[in-house]
């Protein structure tokens, strides 16, 4: 048996507010209600299968894959210079050329 939400159901359902529904609603990040009575319904289960479809289409499309793997890649950096600043690398002194000479004949 479908389980049918209103609004405020699927807002709760999805942890997010109704207004925020309502704007993925509009952008078309999840389905169209069907009217029931005068009263806008969601079918749980298309609201599932909705999802579940946008989120697979990610591996599918390489932007959208690359997008991704940003969150991922930054912390492969941030681990890497962590490791480079733990590694301290000491250098030897370099010899002074600017030594003064001393001369009999005033400067």
């Amino acid at each position: 048996m479908a389980h049918y939400l209103k609004i405020s159901s699927l807002a709760a359902a999805l942890d997010m507010s109704v207004k925020e529904c309502q704007a993925h609603v509009a952008a078309g990040r999840l389905p169209q209600p069907y009217t029931i009575r005068d009263t806008e319904r969601w079918c749980w289960s298309e609201v599932d299968a909705f999802i579940r479809q946008a989120h697979s289409s990610v591996e599918s499309d390489p932007l959208l894959e690359g997008l991704s793997r940003v969150p991922e890649a930054a912390a492969t950096r941030s681990n890497r210079s962590q490791q480079d600043r733990a590694t301290v690398h000491v250098l030897p002194k370099a010899p002074r050329h600017a030594t003064r000479i001393k001369t009999d004949s005033p400067a």
